[in-house]
């Protein structure tokens, strides 16, 4: 990975340039008076990319296709199981001390961990 050496007035004047940098997967080292002071540099690929997913679909049998309603599908898949902050809140139980502290993301936690569900994915062709 190439590495670029910037002052902070040189990304305080250009920001998208060095963003686009960063795209095309340069590290870049902001330096103040030559002292390194932050790394900016592209996130980690998590995931496997979809070439990989439609060859491994495939591998296992799968006939489905990335078709203009593909997206579309996935939304159909997903939407049913997203729930809005308020109705969390409102599925508390009434004695509930969750509030919206520095705890709140763990309560949160706490509360959807006891209400899982087993997913059930459609059939696939």
């Amino acid at each position: 990975m190439a590495v670029l050496h910037i002052s902070e007035a040189d990304l305080a004047r250009d920001l998208p340039a060095v963003l686009e940098k960063v795209r095309q997967g340069e590290e870049v080292v902001v330096e103040r008076d030559s002292q390194p002071v932050a790394i900016i540099q592209p996130p980690e690929f998590r995931g496997r990319p979809i070439d990989e997913c439609i060859a491994l679909a495939k591998a296992h049998g799968s006939h489905a296709t990335l078709d203009e309603g593909f997206a579309a599908d996935l939304e159909e898949i997903i939407t049913p199981h997203r729930r809005k902050l308020s109705e969390i809140m409102a599925a508390l139980p009434k004695d509930s001390t969750a509030t919206a502290d520095a705890d709140f993301g763990r309560d949160v936690q706490a509360f959807i961990d006891s209400h899982r569900e087993p997913l059930d994915p459609p059939d696939w062709e």
